[in-house]
């Protein structure tokens, strides 16, 4: 995927999803536009001679999918996006076009799947069997070091590009005729491989000790998808992901501006700031620095001690979630969430004071340097 770094290249991680996105989604299609591309970030969509983009999403028979079968599926690449280098936060997705909420962006097969220990040697087993196309972009994956910046916008369904002005194209050159080090190729699992299904238990409570899985059942099954993982993270990401059946779906989560950057979860977003940005540090070797961090750091400073009932909601951490206590009532959970509510709406109270203050200091400040 690409996560950007802070200070550093980008936040490259498929697998940064350590948890993924259940539930159906609505087949919708999409419309593309052509025209030259270019890094300004606004520019026109240009069409790609991929020829699975022809079919349009709404063809697919989603009823049959969610039911297990995907022998009806073929990749799908909306033209609406396109490979970029960001100052910020490195390589990742852009829209070139508007994008309607709910849109179909992306449904890629994963190129290999096997148990997270496995994957790496599984990919490099199959790595002669695989398509040039295929070899360079399991080239261009992030493995941890600097990767090459772009000289302009790469169409995403036809990504890796093949022009010999681009900055990526001797990678491509090289990576289209060598095999990858076994060593490196780890690296690129450890940071972009997707868990391709997720147990229920992920999205649901219950009180049965025997639903929960356990670590041999959550790395099970694990699967690479060189497209997918270049969209990089946010902790308020603007795209839905569904992993299914050896596939992963991205979905517009909400409607997306021309030129904005595309951004997916590498963690559990329902984690309080600090976790969740020990755990991207930990995994993918960056600090997430998206507005959401930013606010709750902010917020975390201004209500400090007030703020625990809001923080404590997360998972296990509620005393009211605790199995051991056996069944919990209605009106003991309704409490815990009044407090937490109330302790979030007095640091947010107290936030809104402490910039009101800051802004009169500045404006204090200006006023005497006029002077």
């Amino acid at each position: 995927r690409s996560c950007s770094r802070t200070g550093s290249s980008n936040q490259q991680r498929c697998g940064a999803m350590r948890l993924s996105a259940a539930g159906a989604m609505a087949s919708a299609g999409t419309t593309s536009v052509e025209g030259p591309s270019s890094a300004d970030g606004k520019s026109g969509c240009s069409s790609s001679s991929n020829g699975n983009n022809n079919l349009h999403a709404d063809v697919f028979d989603w009823d049959a999918v969610w039911q297990g079968d995907t022998s009806g599926m073929h990749e799908f690449v909306s033209e609406s996006l396109q490979v970029v280098s960001f100052e910020a936060s490195g390589r990742g997705v852009r829209a070139c076009q508007a994008v309607q909420a709910g849109v179909l962006l992306l449904a890629e097969k994963a190129v290999a799947a096997a148990p997270e220990p496995m994957l790496a040697q599984e990919l490099l087993s199959r790595f002669e069997a695989f398509d040039s196309t295929t070899r360079c972009r399991l080239a261009l994956m992030c493995d941890g070091t600097e990767l090459p910046v772009l000289s302009g916008a790469v169409p995403l369904s036809a990504w890796p590009p093949r022009d010999p002005c681009s900055a990526a194209s001797a990678v491509h050159i090289v990576a289209d005729k060598t095999n990858i080090p076994l060593s490196r190729m780890q690296r690129i699992v450890d940071l972009n491989a997707y868990r391709c299904q997720a147990h229920i238990s992920e999205y649901a409570f219950s009180f049965d000790e025997d639903t929960a899985p356990s670590d041999a059942e959550r790395h099970k099954l694990y699967g690479i998808f060189p497209l997918g993982s270049l969209v990089n993270h946010s902790c308020a990401p603007n795209v839905s992901k569904v992993l299914w059946n050896g596939w992963v779906f991205l979905r517009a989560a909400r409607d997306i501006s021309p030129g904005e950057e595309l951004t997916q979860f590498y963690c559990d977003v329902r984690m309080p700031v600090k976790m969740r940005q020990k755990e991207l540090l930990d995994l993918f070797c960056f600090t997430c620095v998206c507005p959401r961090c930013l606010f709750e750091q902010e917020l975390e400073l201004a209500g400090g001690e007030c703020l625990r009932p809001y923080i404590s909601l997360y998972s296990c951490q509620v005393p009211g979630f605790d199995k051991s206590h056996g069944s919990v009532p209605v009106s003991q959970l309704e409490g815990i969430l009044a407090e937490a509510e109330r302790a979030a709406s007095i640091a947010f109270q107290q936030h809104q004071q402490q910039q009101q203050q800051q802004h009169q200091q500045q404006q204090q400040q200006q006023h005497q340097q006029q002077q």
